[in-house]
C-alpha cells in the first residue's frame, strides 16, 4: 500500500483487505457481505488492458454496496425499534420526541439509500463499460444519458449482454421514477411517506427494500459476468 493514497498494490494486500471488510461487514450488517468479490475480480482482470482501472471501479462498488445495505437496514431496524406492532403505532409524529426522532432517522437513512443506490447504479454501468467494451468508456462518461448510452452498447456488444443492459436500464428508469428523480431535482416524495403513522406495508417506501434486492442480483450479475470474461466467454 502507497503513502500517496489508498491503493491495494498486489493479491496479498486484496486478500487481506477483503477479510477484514467481511469482518467489518459482518459486524455492521449482521451478515458478510461478499459480492462482488474482490479476490475474484482482480484475477479475473490480468490480462485486460487497463486492469487498475477496471479493479479500482470495482472496490469503488463493493464499498458502495456495503453502505446501501448498512443504510437500508439501519432503517429497516429503526422501523423495528420503534414503530412495529404494539409500539409507537398509529397517531402522529407530533405527539412525541420518540416519533419524530424515530422519523427522522429513517428519513436520513432511506434519502442517502436513494441517492446512493442511483449513483450505485451509474458505477455498476461505468464498471461494465470498461470491462467489456473499454474504448466506448470515455464515450460513456460524456454522455447525457448514460442509462440510454449504456444500454445502446450493451446491445451492441452481444445478445446477452444486451438483454441484461435492457434489464438493468428498467430498472434505473423505474427507481428514477419513483425515487430518485424527486429525491435529487425536486421537493421530494420520501418526506411525504416516512412522517406518516401507517403500516410500513401499506407505505411506498417498502419498496425501496425491493430496489435493495434487485441492487443485491446486480451484485452476483457482475461476479458472473467478471468469471466468464475471464474465460474469454461471450458476457
Amino acid at each position: 500500500m502507497t503513502s500517496g493514497g489508498f491503493t491495494l498494490d498486489n493479491r496479498e494486500e486484496i486478500v487481506r483487505f477483503e477479510h477484514l471488510l467481511q469482518k467489518c461487514t459482518a459486524r455492521l450488517c449482521q451478515v458478510p457481505i461478499n459480492l462482488p468479490s474482490l479476490i475474484v475480480g482482480f484475477d479475473a482482470i490480468q490480462s485486460h488492458p487497463k486492469k487498475n482501472c477496471v479493479f479500482y471501479a470495482l472496490l469503488d462498488i463493493r464499498l458502495h454496496f456495503i453502505c446501501l445495505q448498512v443504510e437500508i437496514q439501519r432503517a429497516a431496524g429503526t422501523w423495528n425499534e420503534c414503530f412495529s406492532k404494539g409500539k409507537l403505532e398509529g397517531g402522529s409524529v407530533l405527539d412525541s420526541e420518540q416519533k419524530l426522532f424515530g422519523k427522522m432517522s429513517m428519513y436520513g437513512d432511506l434519502t442517502s439509500f436513494t441517492l446512493r443506490c442511483r449513483a450505485l447504479w451509474d458505477k455498476v454501468m461505468g464498471f461494465l463499460v470498461l470491462l467489456v467494451t473499454p474504448n466506448q468508456y470515455d464515450e460513456f462518461i460524456r454522455s447525457k444519458s448514460r442509462r440510454r448510452k449504456f444500454l445502446q452498447l450493451a446491445r451492441k456488444t452481444s445478445e446477452n449482454f444486451g438483454k441484461f443492459g435492457e434489464s438493468l436500464a428498467a430498472h434505473v428508469k423505474e427507481f428514477d421514477e419513483k425515487f430518485r428523480t424527486a429525491e435529487a431535482h425536486g421537493a421530494g416524495r420520501l418526506r411525504k411517506w416516512v412522517f406518516l403513522m401507517e403500516s410500513l406495508h401499506e407505505n411506498p417506501q417498502i419498496e425501496l427494500l425491493g430496489f435493495s434486492s434487485v441492487m443485491a442480483q446486480q451484485m452476483e450479475l457482475l461476479e458472473r459476468i467478471l468469471k466468464r470474461w475471464s474465460r474469454h466467454l461471450e458476457v
